[in-house]
């Protein structure tokens, strides 16, 4: 694990650098620290200007950097020190359509180096001339095309005309048509390049991405068609690559010693691109996530009370660290722009995203797999006998990866268990705690991972949070409003009350009468007696948004008049299911508030349960009104107001416990009873106040059938008398 950065090793992008693939093209962009390297290179290339051409070669790993030392080692050829006596060109093998136009741009490119006086006119003469392209030409040729078309005779009279026409086909010089023997074209065209008092470096980038015939061709123009005095060659290349292609070829037959061989005698001084130091590396992670959040106005740094940010967590946990190269960090983090683009900067996590990412570049059919293993992923049984063991989980990523090296298998597991920590961790690992939103181990959130949108049955974060600032704002949901139709719809209600809860913040901007319509607007779109409105559902929601109306109301009767709006508009039961779900601790003044503000509807909520306790009815009659439709939100003081009345009438034997006892048992439906209620019973009726003598004696063998109030009084029995017969 790499320590904290030390404030040397913080580079940040300087403005106008790209981040993106692209080589830097000069010394001051460098930030891995490699020009010295670059320096040091170029002083081996001008100690070789007074010898014979020299094959020099930059070995590294594709997407290395190879291509931005390069570009160093030409701005260095080309400063004060150097200009005079080098020029540097580029020779690009890829323009070439077939070894023949290959072994021809090679010499034009050769050419184009040479200085622009008589001495370079000559060279490049001689060089042109000598491209096998040009040199196929021939006089016959020329001869037979003109005299077939013009007469005999007519070549001398257009020998002129014909030698500028030509002269497009050699970059605008003309030739000896003679044709010359190879040695002796060679050494004059040596001697010419000598003159120029120029030394030439021709760069030939990425030669192991050219076919085998095109590598051959290349090798054989730099070592022996091109290996002119004063022309050095600068080959970069993969070495791995390179000798794979090589040994494709009948040269080698299939063997890397004689491919290795082959390449030892081309390219004579092969200098090693330095590994990539992981403090560079974590830089330019921190570079590329950092442009990736300016990109999408997201923050990289720690959240909720986290002691990493997005670059250091990202750091840590990717999996195959050692094997990331500035190539593969650009592609990583271009993939992860593309993810949250197409997702949404607000409905997805930076971390996750780019980690996902990195699992689905480098291991696709893993990353495939993983929707499939949902339940697995985000700890859907504990139950021990289903549950995916480690050694389960490391199967399941050897055959989906084919991966055999234990250390990459760990890795990768590692990898999954940052990404799903209800998964079973190695021995030994700790991963880091997030408490982050949008994560992929949140079932809320993990199809978008793999959807690169939101799904269809799912709902943009970002839409939820501008609609209920609408609804804050305005008192009313938007037209055509995407919320709320997910609050009518049964199979996403819960989804986007979940995403409601997270936006409460937006409560505290908010109005009196903006949250005193706001709570209104949710709750008459729900069911107004439903289980929906209590405690860990809507009531969590709501409950903040109403108590900030009560609590912030110009006066206590504004205060009162929202409670009695609300509870006209939406019901009894939805207010004070909703009043009894406060999520948290509210202060002693906010609870003054609010008891003040609900005096009217206490008494209510006391009257309808009396009523309930003391009056006979047939099951639906009852439905809505008993003591368990409001025992969450009755407090001591409702419960002592109610036993005021209560108790006077048990001792005058107007009603008995037994009685008072149905009130307690829940049912399923009318004709199946649920259970007797103990612990709400005894806030009304104390345990040490209990007689046998008041509950009606039963065998016990009697069916209860029904739920009568004398079913339910006889239910009741049948437990409290086992319980003080016990005594």
């Amino acid at each position: 694990m790499r320590p904290a950065h030390h404030p040397k090793l913080i580079r940040r992008t300087p403005p106008g650098i790209s981040t993106g693939d692209a080589p830097i093209r000069s010394k001051s962009e460098d930030r891995l620290e490699r020009a010295p390297f670059a320096e040091r290179i170029t002083e081996r290339i001008h100690a070789s200007r007074t010898g014979p051409s020299v094959v020099f070669g930059l070995v590294g790993p594709w997407g290395g950097g190879k291509s931005s030392v390069l570009e160093m080692i030409k701005e260095i050829l080309a400063d004060e020190r150097h200009r005079k006596e080098w020029t540097v060109v580029t020779f690009t093998p890829w323009s070439a359509t077939d070894t023949a136009a290959l072994t021809d741009e090679f010499y034009r490119a050769i050419a184009d180096a040479m200085p622009r006086d008589d001495a370079g006119n000559t060279a490049r003469r001689l060089l042109a001339a000598a491209a096998p392209t040009a040199s196929a030409v021939s006089k016959a040729a020329i001869t037979a095309l003109i005299e077939k078309h013009l007469g005999e005779g007519s070549l001398k009279g257009i020998a002129k005309a014909g030698t500028d026409a030509l002269a497009d086909q050699t970059a605008k010089y003309t030739f000896d048509p003679q044709p010359d023997p190879f040695a002796e074209r060679f050494t004059k065209i040596s001697n010419a390049i000598r003159k120029t008092g120029k030394n030439i470096l021709v760069i030939v980038d990425d030669i192991d991405r050219l076919h085998s015939d095109e590598l051959l061709s290349v090798m054989k123009a730099v070592r022996l068609l091109g290996r002119f005095d004063g022309v050095h060659y600068l080959l970069s290349y993969d070495e791995q690559t390179l000798l794979g292609v090589l040994e494709q070829t009948d040269l080698a037959g299939n063997s890397r010693p004689r491919a290795r061989d082959y390449l030892e005698k081309i390219v004579q001084y092969p200098f090693t691109l330095p590994p990539l130091q992981e403090s560079h590396l974590a830089d330019e992670l921190r570079t590329h996530i950092g442009q990736v959040a300016q990109n999408h106005d997201l923050s990289t740094a720690p959240q909720n009370g986290g002691s990493m940010d997005a670059a250091n967590y990202v750091f840590r946990t990717i999996p195959h660290r050692d094997q990331l190269t500035l190539r593969t960090l650009y592609r990583l983090f271009g993939q992860v722009d593309v993810l949250i683009t197409l997702v949404g900067k607000s409905d997805i996590n930076l971390i996750d995203a780019t980690l996902v990412t990195a699992l689905r570049l480098r291991h696709p059919e893993l990353y495939r797999s993983l929707p499939k293993w949902r339940r697995d992923l985000l700890g859907g049984t504990s139950n021990a006998k289903y549950k995916i063991t480690a050694k389960d989980w490391q199967k399941r990523i050897t055959d989906t990866t084919g991966l055999t090296s234990e250390d990459e298998i760990q890795a990768t597991y590692k990898g999954l268990v940052t990404l799903f920590p209800r998964m079973e961790h190695p021995v030994g690992m700790i991963a880091p705690g997030r408490r982050e939103a949008c994560r992929v181990s949140d079932s809320n959130y993990f199809h978008r991972y793999f959807a690169f949108r939101i799904p269809t049955d799912d709902v943009s974060d970002e839409t939820v949070r501008v609609e209920f600032k609408h609804l804050l704002t305005d008192g009313t949901w938007p037209s055509e409003s995407i919320v709320l139709e997910c609050i009518t719809d049964a199979s996403r209600n819960d989804l986007v009350r979940t995403k409601i809860g997270m936006n409460v913040d937006l409560v505290a901007d908010a109005t009196s009468a903006q949250c005193a319509s706001a709570a209104t607007a949710i709750t008459t779109h729900l069911d107004p007696e439903g289980e929906g409105l209590g405690f860990n559902y809507w009531g969590m929601v709501l409950y903040p948004i109403l108590l900030r109306a009560i609590c912030i109301a110009a006066t206590p009767t504004d205060a009162e008049q929202i409670i009695t709006d609300y509870r006209s508009t939406c019901g009894l039961i939805a207010i004070t299911r909703v009043l009894a779900s406060a999520p948290y601790v509210i202060s002693a003044n906010d609870l003054a508030t609010l008891k003040q503000a609900t005096t009217n509807l206490r008494n209510e909520v006391c009257d309808v349960v009396i009523h309930d306790l003391t009056t006979d009815r047939a099951p639906d009659q009852r439905t809505g009104t008993t003591p368990l439709t409001f025992v969450g939100y009755l407090d001591e003081e409702m419960w002592e107001q109610m036993r005021q009345i209560i108790d006077p009438m048990i001792r005058s034997g107007g009603i008995t416990q037994g009685d008072l006892a149905a009130r307690f048992v829940s049912t399923y439906s009318e004709q199946e009873i649920r259970s007797f209620h103990r612990e709400e019973f005894e806030k009304l009726v104390p345990r040490e106040s209990w007689r046998a003598d008041q509950f009606p004696e039963d065998d016990g063998t009697l069916p209860l059938e029904d739920t009568t109030l004398v079913s339910l009084a006889m239910y009741a029995a049948r437990v409290v008398r086992p319980i003080l017969e016990a005594e």
